[in-house]
């Protein structure tokens, strides 16, 4: 630690941050600051560090967004295994398989398929069942489908190029509906 130009020793910490605590945005952003320094340093100093395809050009090694980070490594199973045991030896991360959500949509670097999708097909259609039990007009279908309904699946397009087949069950759904 550091205070007006002299070093101190580090001091325990207590209780911690708790979620919401205005200072804990400014934590973080101080966190992956210095991380993102010591990344690009090492990157710099290394001579076996190669970027990952198409991200040499920008010097893309990790991601951070909100509270999650990505860091990319050498794509070799020995270097992944070093990478993961000297991570997990310093920080208190959960590992996790690369098919979850994020951000309400799977996470691919590949186009995604049918099965992929019908975590979607069945979000709409649950939102269906709970509609299906009130009296609604016409019109009022009309809208909860315009508004509702297909803003769900906009922001899935949003993300990813969605199958045909899977666009036509989502529009059998929408019909059925109304």
């Amino acid at each position: 630690m550091c205070v007006n130009g002299e070093s101190f020793r580090y001091f325990k910490g207590g209780r911690g941050l708790r979620q919401g605590d205005p200072m804990s945005l400014y934590l973080f952003t101080m966190v992956m600051e210095i991380l993102s320094l010591i990344v690009e340093k090492k990157v710099k100093e290394s001579d076996e560090f190669k970027y990952y395809f198409h991200c040499e050009k920008i010097s893309l090694t990790h991601v951070c967004f909100a509270d999650d980070l990505l860091m990319f490594c050498h794509g070799d199973l020995n270097s992944v295994m070093e990478e993961k045991h000297d991570i997990l030896s310093h920080v208190p991360f959960k590992v996790e398989k690369i098919l979850v959500n994020y951000l309400g949509v799977p996470l691919s670097s590949k186009r995604i398929g049918v099965g992929n999708c019908k975590v979607l097909i069945d979000k709409i259609k649950n939102r269906v069942l709970n509609w299906k039990n009130k009296c609604l007009s016409y019109v009022g279908r009309l809208q909860l489908i315009a508004s509702v309904l297909e803003s769900i699946h906009v922001y899935w397009s949003s993300v990813f190029l969605l199958p045909q087949t899977v666009i036509d069950d989502i529009n059998k759904v929408f019909k059925g509906f109304l």
